[in-house]
């Protein structure tokens, strides 16, 4: 099934000092949610899943890229109503310092888009990159760390460490998906477009 919703992570690889640790450059972000309502209002399709496979990486127009294998457990949000438990999923991921890698074995939920442009086919990809990753433990979600220090999300205007599945389940249902407006085709090209200068600019 061909999906129309074109990635909304926009690679520009500014390589900080503060990140230089890392060994990875930086990315800049088109989603920047301040709250998980926010998110969640954005994100078509929310999962938990288990991780199944180690990063498969290969470098596209200079910038480097993973694909991973995750397999879906729970469906808590399928706009595109495609997705089954037990699917097999491809995570698109870009290696920059805000993306953590998903590791194999690990167990999350997911907040994720299918992905249109030049890089690869029939995968998607996490939206806010990190900050739409969320360790599952028991039954709890804890916000996905990239930098030292634990990350605290905002769930009804309240700052939090984790939260409970069956909360973030009700505020899946109170906050309904905002769909996004439809790009044409001309429109996905000249944003396609857009990012591969954007890499280039960046990597001159």
């Amino acid at each position: 099934m061909k999906k129309i919703i074109f990635v909304s992570l926009i690679v520009s690889l500014l390589i900080l000092a503060g990140c230089m640790q890392s060994k990875l450059p930086s990315g800049k972000m088109a989603d920047n949610f301040t709250d998980v309502e926010d998110l969640i209002k954005a994100s078509p399709m929310i999962v938990s899943c288990t991780v199944t496979s180690s990063p498969d990486e290969f470098t596209y127009k200079e910038v480097e890229f993973a694909n991973v294998s995750i397999e879906v457990d729970n469906i808590f949000r399928d706009e595109h109503k495609i997705l089954k438990k037990k699917d097999e999923l491809s995570i698109l991921q870009t290696k920059i310092y805000e993306e953590p890698a998903l590791k194999k074995g690990e167990e999350l939920v997911l907040f994720i888009e299918p992905y249109i442009g030049p890089v690869t086919e029939d995968a998607y990809v996490i939206k806010g990159a990190y900050l739409g990753q969320f360790k599952l433990d028991k039954d709890k979600i804890i916000p996905i760390n990239y930098e030292k220090g634990t990350r605290q999300m905002s769930i009804s205007n309240e700052k939090v460490k984790e939260t409970s599945i069956s909360k973030l389940i009700k505020s899946i249902d109170k906050n309904k998906y905002t769909k996004e407006k439809v790009k044409t085709k001309d429109e996905l090209k000249k944003e396609i477009e857009n990012e591969e200068n954007l890499i280039k600019k960046n990597n001159n």
